[in-house]
């Protein structure tokens, strides 16, 4: 458990790894080709609904 001051990269911190990871291929095989199948590649667990909506903002600034 850490606490730091707003602003100060958390969110950036356990993001870009798995961000990073997602977008080299190292996260789980994919499906055959022609498969509906549809699976997270990763989960992010949060205290709060809030606290994931932003934690959900920030990805897709990051992911952009």
């Amino acid at each position: 458990m850490a606490c730091a001051q707003t602003g100060s990269g958390k969110t950036a911190t356990f993001c870009f790894p798995i961000i990073s990871g997602i977008m080299k291929g190292q996260f789980g095989q994919r499906p055959p080709r022609g498969t509906r199948t549809v699976f997270p590649l990763a989960l992010i667990l949060s205290f709060t609904r809030e606290l994931s909506s932003q934690i959900d903002e920030e990805a897709q600034k990051f992911s952009y």
